[in-house]
């Protein structure tokens, strides 16, 4: 059997999500939760979380939300109080204005020492919109990587470069990459699903998977498949748009029984191991 996550992203981002993630990693059905802990995010029922077996990391937030950090707000990088509305919006923010970048990298910090408060291991670094991935942003990430030596990051750049929002993203991972390797060793979990936040259906799990494990059978990356579940699409509509997705679909999908049956056709195993990071 090969070891597979599943990462549900988002907690903290809304109760919704948070109440799907931990439904389902109380019943074993993914291996990790990715936390947000910007200002405002929901995280009072972390406890619920904590009770289950999934691994836990930090989701760094640097679009959308409201900076950790109090005198971000007014500045450039969070003008009305929220950060840039996509990774390609602060990436061109950063190539105007570099003398930002200093001020980025301290909320990053912000958010890592946020993180390491809530009193959970650091499994795990990723990213909201997979914004760690881009060049410009990639650098003020990896030295956190080097100082607090999370156990695992997410990483496209083992995946090839196709015509696909997923080819695009393996193309911006390679470029990083390329700008700066941490010396602290971490195992790579390479991400599934870009761009289809909300919009995974078995279908798509199944090409995902078909494409994954082959292009994974020549690297000791795990393959990561990102899932942003909810238990109630109607809330986070109403705050973000049609952006949000059919996030209830994902956790319906996650919990059937179309969907084990799926991991036993592609002869992966995904609980039993819930932190595959630290046994690696």
């Amino acid at each position: 059997m090969r070891p597979i996550w599943i990462t549900a992203d988002d907690y903290g981002l809304h109760e919704v999500v948070n109440t799907a993630i931990e439904r389902l990693a109380a019943a074993g059905q993914i291996s990790a939760a990715a936390i947000m802990v910007h200002d405002g995010a929901a995280l009072a029922g972390l406890a619920r979380l904590r009770a289950t077996p999934v691994a836990t990391g930090l989701h760094l937030v640097l679009t959308q939300e409201r900076p950790v950090l109090a005198r971000l707000v007014g500045t450039a990088l969070a003008p009305d109080g929220h950060l840039p509305d996509s990774p390609y919006a602060l990436t061109r923010l950063l190539l105007r204005r570099p003398q930002l970048r200093g001020l980025l990298a301290d909320e990053l910090a912000a958010q890592l020492d946020r993180y390491q408060a809530l009193g959970l291991p650091l499994d795990f670094l990723n990213s909201h919109e997979h914004a760690h991935e881009v060049p410009v942003l990639w650098p003020l990430v990896a030295p956190l990587v080097e100082r607090r030596r999370p156990a695992a990051v997410r990483g496209a750049h083992v995946q090839p470069v196709t015509a696909s929002r997923q080819g695009a993203l393996a193309l911006l991972s390679r470029a990083s990459q390329r700008t700066y390797q941490p010396r602290a060793a971490h195992q790579v979990l390479s991400p599934l699903g870009a761009g289809q936040a909300g919009a995974l259906r078995l279908t798509e799990l199944d090409e995902l998977l078909t494409r994954a494990l082959r292009w994974h059978d020549r690297t000791d990356a795990v393959p990561e498949l990102v899932m942003h579940p909810a238990i109630d699409d109607a809330p986070l509509h109403a705050r973000y748009g049609d952006r949000a997705g059919a996030r209830r679909a994902e956790y319906d999908l996650l919990r059937s029984p179309a969907a084990a049956a799926l991991w036993r056709r592609h002869g992966v195993t995904i609980h039993g191991e819930p932190a595959v990071a630290r046994a690696a």
